[in-house]
């Protein structure tokens, strides 16, 4: 099994992302909560090209310190079109950094906000400095809405195949 962590800001759309993964590929969500009120961890586990993955993200920035310990087999870092890269993208690019995670791709989410192209362009441009800060480079970016494709819109569930494909690519 290949553990991908979901990683990126808070509210940039992590635990939708793997909601509407498991919902695509048919798998099952599933939360682990820290007390009744709070879910520490989302993840699915889905097959696909013979394979299985299990996509996970956590709660809180201090719950990817305190779980991640470079065993994961890469990272999907999240980053919402709307706002683009904020500090929790940057302390999560510094953590697979740190722990050795490779990013095995780049999901802009929340592209239906943005009515023009050239500002997810700039966008994409400010998270590929912020990853070549680091020195990764070549990271596949897709770009669509978790949202929009976990309720079935046409045409945006393209984008969460993409990322599954981009993830089964680099191993």
């Amino acid at each position: 099994m290949k553990n991908i962590a979901v990683m990126g800001h808070i509210d940039h759309g992590k635990t939708t992302l793997i909601s509407t993964i498991s919902r695509i590929f048919e798998g099952e969500k599933k939360e682990i909560y820290k007390n009744p009120e709070t879910i520490l961890r989302t993840e699915t586990e889905i097959e696909f090209g013979g394979e299985t993955y299990l996509f996970f993200d956590y709660e809180e920035d201090s719950s990817y310190e305190e779980n991640l310990d470079g065993t994961e087999d890469g990272a999907v870092l999240v980053v919402a079109a709307t706002d683009g890269p904020l500090m929790g993208t940057e302390k999560a690019v510094e953590l697979c950094e740190n722990l050795g995670i490779k990013i095995k791709a780049v999901f802009m989410n929340s592209c239906e906000w943005v009515d023009d192209e050239e500002l997810i362009d700039l966008v994409e441009m400010d998270v590929e400095e912020l990853l070549s800060e680091h020195g990764m480079e070549d990271i596949p970016f897709i770009r669509g809405s978790a949202r929009l494709a976990g309720m079935g819109y046409s045409g945006w569930e393209d984008g969460i195949g993409k990322i599954v494909d981009a993830v089964a690519e680099h191993f």
